[in-house]
């Protein structure tokens, strides 16, 4: 579910670029995407229990570092009028997903 919906919006913000003539670039001093790289290859070494703790876990300070960024950084500064919907249209899968694992993580009692 995670994926496929990411894999949507990503489409979707790779579609909307092109049109509008924006070319995307991360933040100079972006470095969750390495975080996030390391974390995804700790995880390929773990299975079970393990793995899904340590995936929810991750999923949900991910979900949570994106809607603070967007909503505080990308939102705010954002002046094309197509790309602001665009935004404020996605913003609130972030927030579903961020609850799905939440309300996962609670079911499991991966929770402290």
């Amino acid at each position: 579910m995670f994926s496929d919906a990411h894999q949507g919006l990503k489409k979707q913000a790779e579609d909307l670029a092109k049109k509008i003539g924006v070319n995307p670039v991360l933040p100079a001093d972006n470095k969750g995407d390495q975080d996030h790289d390391k974390i995804v290859s700790a995880l390929k070494a773990k299975s079970g229990a393990d793995f899904d703790k340590d995936w929810l876990a991750h999923e949900i300070e991910y979900h949570q570092a994106v809607i603070d960024y967007v909503t505080k950084t990308l939102l705010p500064a954002t002046k094309n009028p197509e790309l602001k919907a665009f935004i404020e249209k996605a913003a609130p899968a972030f927030q579903g997903h961020l609850v799905a694992a939440q309300n996962l993580q609670k079911k499991l009692g991966y929770t402290t």
